[in-house]
């Protein structure tokens, strides 16, 4: 996995490059992961690459989110999550995802949805709310999301049902946690 990534970053070096070249152009890519899928290349970035942390959100930058969030969706759609999040019966597993900003719009689309409810983790003990929210996101991104929205994620792939996208996705999991 390391050549390949090392490949990869390569890759979005060069295109970095040819951007900052053009005047026309100005962007900024930003590629998610875990620490440690670094692990091992990180001495081998290119030089044009930055390494940074996400830090999760505190209530200031998360009330600015939800503000934002208000006008895309109804304000009382946005109180409700909002008041799911902060129940009782909102698994703290929950409440700390929703502070990881590229989560927090997942579980709040999911929310609308009606795909992320507080009846679902009635009998979740404290590793399975976080299996749920993973499970329910999946499954809202290869169906709801894929359907409603036309998203391609590529033309080969697509091509497959939702479950079978599923199963090819946990194969893919079960290489990286073999391979490390």
């Amino acid at each position: 996995a390391l050549p390949i990534l090392k490949v990869f970053l390569d890759q979005v070096a060069q295109f970095q490059k040819q951007a900052a070249e053009n005047n026309e152009r100005s962007h900024r890519v930003l590629i998610t992961g875990r620490p440690l899928a670094l692990y091992g290349i990180e001495r081998l970035m290119p030089p044009i690459l930055e390494r940074v942390s996400i830090l999760p959100m505190g209530d200031e930058i998360q009330q600015r989110w939800f503000d934002k969030w208000q006008t895309i969706v109804a304000q009382e759609e946005t109180k409700k999550f909002r008041e799911f999040l902060q129940s009782q019966e909102c698994p703290k597993q929950v409440k700390e995802l929703a502070r990881e900003p590229l989560l927090l719009y997942l579980l709040a689309a999911m929310h609308r949805d009606k795909q992320l409810k507080v009846e679902m983790f009635t009998n979740a003990d404290v590793g399975g709310a976080k299996v749920l929210i993973y499970e329910q996101a999946l499954k809202w991104v290869l169906e709801k999301q894929r359907a409603e929205e036309g998203k391609n994620l590529n033309p080969e792939i697509t091509k497959l049902e939702p479950e079978d996208l599923e199963i090819l996705l946990a194969e893919a999991g079960l290489c990286v946690l073999q391979s490390g």
